[in-house]
């Protein structure tokens, strides 16, 4: 019977001499000898037959979005990273998966691979044993960065060793990437795509690790057939252009962005598993109130033509207190619930009313051509909320407490919110800027007030990883620390420490909004972007100074806005006042 591994390779592995009788006993106890059994019977195929045929045996799936392969480039020089979670079985799956679409892949791998003579054309051997430095993994860089630079696919592992337990993030995961592998990416100027693997081995193995790590890798036998009548779950991330990666000049930090990236891809998947918590019970929505006549509300508006703002083409823009529009405000409300719904907000009530809404103004839009409600934006005036109630006068103050320091911001303030597009119109332009122009013109009208503020809400919708990564970007680039000292959020969504490197992905954004809506369509499957809403404050320079989590409002995050108005950019003010489009 051929031997898969040789006794002086495991020899070596076991830093025991060629020879020794403890040698027969390590090939029982990790596998090996059942492995050999069953590659003598298939090793007549060849390449990904052979792959598939030991697929067959161990009954094992890969489980994966079918159109995650037209993510990998069809030709030309591309290197693949992936994490290492299982061993031998990544480096099976990324020739099964990924051979189909790239027949010129090639492989880095370990030892046990090497072995394979079915697949010796797929692997370049680097030794997990020996130095990066040694003569075979010196050569072993050589041969891959040479096949790449000729135009073909390379997969690698940066970590350069199997995931094992990690008592910093509580969790399996690789360890550091290495060097020597970030820098190959670095120098043969080709995409990058990231894999991702979910999973990892057994704990015997990790207890083996803590041990000695050598103990871990002779047992990576064991863990492949372990792995019978099971499935692997596998993401392919969109390819990584080159001068992204030339935009690093360290490869320490590319190593983290990389990693990152490849980890993040697992929230995918992570988001199905939060739909699901036993614990949770959400309330359940109860039925909106029906529309309110359209002729009452026309009644009613044409009885406010004092209030009119302005027009354009078929909207007319009112501002008016709650006591001269109480079937519109009734309206509001039930249009709020509507939209909010859609993105997976709301209040879940029959209709989006509070006792704000009795002491605050309504900015809304009306499309007299139908004669029915477009939009609206919720106002308060907050010297007058000040003189009157207090802080605790304030919706925000039901999210946020908030220090003295505070007082002078709120008094010299308007507090948005609950704005909101009707569904059928929110793929025209017009009707958000003319709300934006309405509150302009509110603005002008009140020079004793300087802020804008106000809750931004992201959705519930957004997968935890996305969330906590728009927090991470608005943290490092759109934050004030000065005034958020005096601001302490009533139910803090918390951060979970996971194996995905935020701040790595964040400060590669390089602060640019484009990058962070692609980075958020990439990771998260139910969005394509960052809110919108909240990018255009941004745009305005506006600041939040603290988050957020509203448990009666869906569990949507709330970013608290903070607006200069001092601080607007001229050219969206001047676009503003001539009903153009902000740029």
């Amino acid at each position: 019977m051929k031997k898969l591994v040789q006794p002086i390779e495991l020899a070596k592995a076991s830093h025991m001499r060629p020879g020794n009788p403890r040698i027969t006993l390590l090939t029982e106890m990790s596998g090996l000898k059942r492995l050999e059994r069953f590659y003598n019977a298939i090793e007549d195929l060849h390449d990904r037959e052979f792959v598939a045929a030991v697929f067959r045996n161990l009954e094992l799936e890969i489980e994966m979005d079918p159109a995650d392969l037209a993510n990998v480039p069809k030709d030309g020089p591309l290197v693949i990273v992936s994490n290492h979670p299982y061993g031998a079985i990544d480096g099976l799956a990324l020739v099964h998966v990924l051979g189909g679409v790239r027949p010129d892949l090639k492989v880095m791998a370990n030892f046990l691979l090497q072995q394979l003579e079915p697949l010796r054309d797929r692997f370049i051997g680097v030794n997990p044993f020996e130095q990066l430095s040694s003569l075979s993994s010196f050569q072993g860089m050589r041969q891959a960065m040479s096949h790449v630079k000729e135009g073909n696919a390379l997969a690698v592992f940066p970590a350069g060793e199997v995931s094992s337990w990690r008592t910093d993030l509580k969790a399996v995961a690789d360890p550091r990437w290495k060097t020597p592998a970030i820098k190959l990416a670095q120098h043969v100027e080709a995409p990058v795509v990231p894999v991702w693997f979910d999973g990892g081995n057994s704990m015997l193995f990790q207890a083996l690790g803590m041990i000695h790590p050598n103990l871990r890798t002779l047992a990576l036998p064991s863990e492949m057939l372990r792995m019978r009548g099971r499935s692997v779950r596998m993401r392919i991330g969109k390819p990584i252009p080159p001068k992204d990666i030339a935009a690093f000049s360290s490869a320490e930090q590319l190593g983290r962005y990389l990693r990152a990236k490849t980890y993040a891809l697992g929230s995918g998947v992570q988001v199905k598993r939060e739909l699901f918590n036993p614990l949770r019970f959400p309330q359940r929505p109860k039925e909106i109130i029906p529309p309110v006549p359209k002729d009452v509300l026309q009644h009613e508006v044409d009885g406010i033509v004092d209030l009119k703002l302005n027009s354009q083409a078929e909207f007319d823009l009112y501002l008016a207190p709650a006591g001269r529009i109480p079937n519109m405000l009734r309206e509001i409300g039930r249009l709020r619930e509507c939209t909010f719904r859609e993105v997976g907000e709301g209040t879940n009530k029959s209709v989006d009313l509070d006792e704000f809404d009795l002491y605050y103004d309504h900015l809304f839009l009306w499309d007299r051509s139908k004669g029915c409600l477009v939009g609206a934006y919720r106002i308060g005036n907050g010297k007058r909320i000040m003189s009157r109630y207090g802080k605790r006068g304030f919706y925000t103050y039901t999210l946020f407490r908030m220090d003295r320091p505070m007082d002078r911001v709120l008094r010299r303030s308007f507090e948005l919110g609950r704005s909101f597009i009707a569904v059928e119109y929110q793929r025209q332009r017009l009707p958000l800027y003319m709300l934006w122009r309405g509150l302009l013109l509110h603005i002008t009208a009140n020079p004793d007030h300087q802020y804008l503020i106000g809750p931004v809400s992201i959705s519930g919708t957004y997968s935890r990883m996305a969330r906590s990564l728009i927090m991470e970007f608005v943290e490092q680039h759109h934050y004030d620390h000065g005034m958020a000292a005096s601001v302490r959020p009533r139910n803090k969504f918390r951060v979970k420490v996971d194996t995905v490197d935020r701040e790595a992905l964040v400060q590669a954004s390089m602060a640019d909004l484009k990058r962070m809506d692609r980075l958020i369509a990439e990771i998260d499957p139910h969005e394509t972007a960052m809110p919108v809403l909240l990018k255009k404050y941004l745009l305005l320079n506006a600041r939040i100074i603290g988050f957020n989590r509203d448990p009666r409002f869906n569990d949507a995050l709330d970013g608290l806005m903070v607006l200069d108005l001092t601080k607007l950019p001229e050219r969206t003010v001047e676009d503003l006042r001539k009903g153009m489009e902000v740029a």
